[in-house]
């Protein structure tokens, strides 16, 4: 996959940033990495936790996603990577059912690197123990961004329906085979 990039839910206010993203497989594993640049000064980022944990409501605050399931499933799981290095993968039975930390992942560990102009963020995602080898999958790429104030921004590659829903296969848009 090439670069491809988010684009803020219409109507609301954001900060002034460009967010690109790339996701692709190689043999086992998701490579996924998010490109933010712009006016970082406006965005609310979380300092660099000393002991980064799993977390829940990661995306109340700025937090990059990942929705991933099966093609033709109805199951799919959900990764959240804070820039503090807190982060949580949930699976999930069907649209926002059946919500639970995915077990057979105790860590992810993922990259944060962050200068005056950029945010990049990169995790590699070992697929075996989610599922078979060769397993054909849809994703959405997504990320809340708040700004200084606190008040949140939803990105994705598109947006279906009348409401930010990153869980909504209609934002499933990336083939990965």
């Amino acid at each position: 996959m090439s670069t491809c990039e988010l684009v803020p839910f219409p109507g609301g206010d954001h900060p002034s940033v460009r967010l690109e993203a790339i996701l692709r497989r190689e043999g086992d594993s998701l490579l996924l990495c998010y490109l933010v640049r712009g006016a970082l000064d406006r965005v609310a980022l979380p300092e660099r936790a000393e002991r980064p944990e799993r977390r829940d409501g990661l995306w109340r605050q700025t937090c990059f996603e990942l929705f991933f399931g099966p093609m033709g499933g109805k199951g799919y799981h959900e990764v959240n990577l804070s820039p503090a290095g807190h982060w949580n993968l949930y699976t999930f039975d069907d649209y926002r059912a059946g919500m639970r930390p995915e077990a057979t992942v105790g860590s992810l560990a993922f990259t944060v690197a962050r200068d005056t102009e950029s945010l990049a963020v990169v995790l590699e995602l070992a697929l075996a123990s989610l599922y078979p080898p060769g397993t054909a999958l849809r994703a959405g790429l997504a990320t809340v961004i708040a700004d200084r104030a606190g008040h949140p921004s939803y990105w994705a590659l598109a947006h279906a329906g009348d409401r930010p829903d990153f869980h909504h296969r209609g934002n499933f848009l990336v083939t990965i085979r």
